[in-house]
């Protein structure tokens, strides 16, 4: 039984609480390591009409785990991360045991995160980070479904769709001949906050155009229309937070239209190009990207990764993938772990077998930015490990350290 003295009337009197009604009162340890706070400030934090909200102030790296409690009968409740002045929003659900319920960034057109979940009775967690590990001021809200929303849709790219009518810059049809041959690209630059860009171009048949938008600021999207402004395709975030389109030989001759805009508004210099792309080098962007494991042929380095090592490798990751090899010559569970979250990098990790198939791939694992594979069976064979930063260029990333560790567990002989 738990004592408490409280000062009434000038005297100390003990107060008799049992020690179980404090632990009621203690916010859930949703994740392993991480100290829970009530959504609010304000003690228990119960969904009871009203919004529960807290400010977020975050500084590099940090985040904040926001626990709130579900009564009655199960309800449609939003969970929203957004009113940010800096950073990107990134939102994940907990149950109160640390089981992932869902995630969310850039919920439709927006740098804000949403959720909308039905959740049963009990105490949840709500973890609120910048999606690249950097400062964080937003507001993080939790309400009934029937609530006006916080955030709301903006569309997926905010364009509107390119016609014969739309003001564009019209590119030079020689200096973009000229390019195209070359793999050099014609570029107009913008600031986001004027709103969408477009530019105009007349393609001939057959050519291997590449078509970007970058920014070191603003969050890019990018759409690329026909002559009848019927949308051809569209990208957001292929290289870090810069969009690509890399279209490879399968346009028809004619007049294009490409667009461009600030994914959730805001400001910053937006690079938009058109230009020619050597497909040697749409490969090598895989590579670099951690999508395509590359073969011994292609000349990308792929370091040995010793699985059987109780030591951890680490290594310097900048914006290009990390790629390691090793081989299991008897069948066996496998636990890898990439450690990064402290030198202020979002990991990821991917593990493809010798044909290139991607068995499975991780990120945010156990609460944090790192990731984690398995437990996961393996065959006899060869396996290639990709460890990717997320949230940057794949050729100008900051480098940072990060740990690589594994575990085996083999069958008892």
């Amino acid at each position: 039984m738990t004592v408490k003295s409280f000062l009434f009337a000038g005297l100390a009197l003990p107060l008799m609480i049992p020690a179980t009604a404090f632990a009621q009162d203690a916010a859930p340890a949703c994740l392993a390591g991480r100290e829970a706070v009530w959504l609010g400030g304000n003690g228990v934090a119960e969904l009871s009409g009203e919004a529960l909200q807290s400010a977020v102030n975050t500084s590099s790296g940090g985040s904040l785990l926001a626990a709130f409690r579900v009564t009655g009968e199960e309800r449609q409740l939003r969970i929203e991360l957004g009113n940010h002045t800096q950073g990107d929003p990134h939102l994940t659900l907990y149950t109160a045991s640390g089981t992932m319920i869902a995630e969310m960034d850039d919920y439709d057109g927006t740098l804000a995160s949403r959720i909308e979940q039905g959740l049963a009775p009990g105490d949840y967690c709500a973890l609120a980070r910048d999606v690249s590990n950097g400062p964080l001021s937003a507001t993080l809200r939790v309400s009934e479904i029937s609530d006006t929303a916080m955030v709301t849709a903006q569309g997926r790219s905010g364009l509107a769709a390119c016609t014969a009518g739309t003001e564009a810059v019209t590119l030079d049809d020689a200096a973009l001949a000229k390019a195209l041959s070359e793999f050099s690209s014609l570029s107009e630059s913008f600031n986001a906050a004027e709103g969408p860009k477009y530019l105009r171009f007349n393609l001939p048949g057959n050519a291997s155009l590449r078509l970007t938008a970058t920014s070191s600021q603003a969050d890019p999207v990018i759409a690329l229309y026909n002559a009848a402004g019927e949308q051809v395709a569209e990208n957001d975030d292929a290289d870090g937070t810069n969009s690509r389109l890399d279209m490879l030989g399968n346009l028809a001759a004619g007049t294009y239209c490409l667009g461009a805009t600030a994914l959730g508004g805001g400001s910053g210099e937006i690079r938009l190009s058109v230009g020619g792309v050597d497909p040697a080098e749409v490969l090598r962007d895989a590579y670099r990207q951690g999508q395509m494991p590359p073969p011994s042929s292609a000349g990308y380095p792929v370091e040995p990764l010793d699985i059987t090592s109780a030591e951890p490798q680490v290594k310097l990751l900048g914006g290009s993938a990390l790629w390691f090899s090793f081989d299991i010559d008897e069948r066996q569970v496998v636990v890898l772990n990439a450690y990064a979250a402290a030198t202020g990098m979002d990991t990821r990790m991917a593990l493809f077998d010798i044909s290139g198939r991607q068995i499975t791939e991780n990120d945010d694992a156990n609460g944090s930015t790192d990731p984690q594979i398995g437990p996961v069976l393996l065959e006899p064979g060869s396996y290639r490990l990709a460890l990717v930063q997320l949230g940057s260029d794949s050729t100008t990333g900051q480098m940072r350290a990060a740990s690589i560790s594994a575990q085996r567990y083999l069958r008892a002989k």
